[in-house]
């Protein structure tokens, strides 16, 4: 399967986790990313540092600020179920309180995540 397809698939599935996360209870922030792969350096064939993913191609997503028990959610029903289909890859997801207004800036600067989670097409058109 090509990347394009899998970011397709991951962003599919990643609207249905927001939607099962958004239904727990509000609760502290967090800006901790979700990973845990083994130190390796190197570089994937598309030149993407695989640095601390035990060699896989490493892909990040922002998802907005959420608690401990939404995180969870979506680490079980989201990464956890990509990460074990695509062995190549290593889905993490950094939670921002402020993930719109970086995104709109990270991608101006061409520095922005592999995935970009939007809640509406409106609103991701001012990325495209």
């Amino acid at each position: 399967m090509m990347k394009k397809q899998i970011l397709s698939i991951l962003a599919a599935t990643a609207m249905a986790a927001g939607l099962l996360a958004g239904c727990g209870g509000s609760g502290n922030a967090s800006s901790t990313a979700a990973d845990g792969g083994a130190v390796q350096t190197g570089k994937a064939a598309d030149g993407k540092d695989t640095q601390g993913t035990g060699g896989k191609i490493p892909l990040t997503m922002w998802f907005w600020s959420s608690n401990e028990e939404q995180q969870a959610t979506l680490q079980r029903v989201l990464i956890d179920k990509f990460n074990a289909a695509h062995p190549e890859y290593e889905l993490t997801v950094e939670y921002r309180g402020s993930v719109n207004k970086d995104m709109a800036v990270a991608l101006a600067a061409n520095e922005g995540p592999d995935i970009v989670y939007e809640s509406s097409p409106s609103l991701a058109m001012s990325y495209i």
